[in-house]
């Protein structure tokens, strides 16, 4: 019984440790600062989770997104997205599952009609 007792342990030890190894790696999404224009807004290598974009609530904006650590250009990470807006409904999501995998970063490129105003925030994961 106590044979028992003690390969229970360890495995409970084992299934412990290896988890807060699993954890130490650093596989976490990081949200940007809020962004309110075009924007190099990772500038390395990194896994891009998603973007939320605010509108001002009068106007449509299209977002554009690139591999790219310092221009609107190179790989485009997705089709160009208009974002639609409304009084009651300003903020929309655009994720990826699995995330998408960036080379060198994120750039975006975004374009408000009528001359409004957006914010949006980027969600990535750091890679060394």
């Amino acid at each position: 019984m106590k044979r028992v007792w003690k390969s229970i342990i360890v495995m409970l030890m084992i299934l412990f440790f290896t988890g807060v190894l699993y954890a130490a790696t650093g596989d976490q999404c990081i949200p940007t600062t809020v962004k309110t224009g075009d924007s190099a807004a990772v500038a390395s290598k990194c896994m891009f989770h998603g973007i939320v974009v605010i509108t001002d609530g009068t106007n449509a904006v299209t977002v554009k997104g690139y591999d790219n650590a310092s221009a609107a250009s190179g790989t485009s990470l997705f089709p160009d997205w208009v974002v639609t807006t409304s009084g009651t409904d300003r903020a929309q999501t655009l994720s990826f599952i699995p995330p998408v995998y960036c080379a060198n970063g994120v750039y975006i490129d975004v374009t408000v009609g009528g001359g409004g105003s957006v914010s949006y925030v980027v969600y990535y994961e750091g890679l060394r």
